[in-house]
């Protein structure tokens, strides 16, 4: 999961945490999505790093690293939805993982798509349906 690094104040061997990539697996361009900002945060003992990530597309990748303590793995990240044309934001709680690969999954995000169309519904006979 990681590999070791030489500690040049110590002399000790010190493993580095594997690095955790995240993404936002939404359809940016079919959704009224702005961008996905993603927090990372990796405190234990002495260590403590926080990265944020921007993403814009499903392209888009955020990778973090950070050297690790009492031998845990264990990272706390939140997320931020930000929608096109609102100034209201969805924000998720903070949630804990070991997960190297950190996917936002559109189910996550606090948005659904739905294609509504009429069926069979003669509008020169029926003014509203519900």
């Amino acid at each position: 999961m990681g590999r070791f690094l030489l500690d040049r104040r110590s002399g000790r061997s010190v493993l580095q945490a594997a690095p955790v990539t995240t993404r936002a697996n939404a359809d940016f361009d079919k959704l009224p999505l702005n961008s996905v900002e993603v927090k990372i945060e990796y405190k234990q003992g002495a260590e403590h790093s926080i990265k944020e990530f921007d993403l814009r597309s499903p392209d888009d990748l955020g990778k973090f690293a950070s050297f690790i303590a009492n031998d845990s793995y264990k990272y706390k990240y939140s997320y931020q939805v930000n929608y096109k044309g609102e100034a209201q934001a969805y924000q998720s709680p903070e949630i804990e993982s070991d997960e190297e690969n950190l996917t936002i999954n559109v189910g996550d995000i606090g948005i659904l798509l739905v294609d509504v169309a009429p069926g069979d519904l003669n509008f020169n006979q029926v003014s509203e349906a519900q």
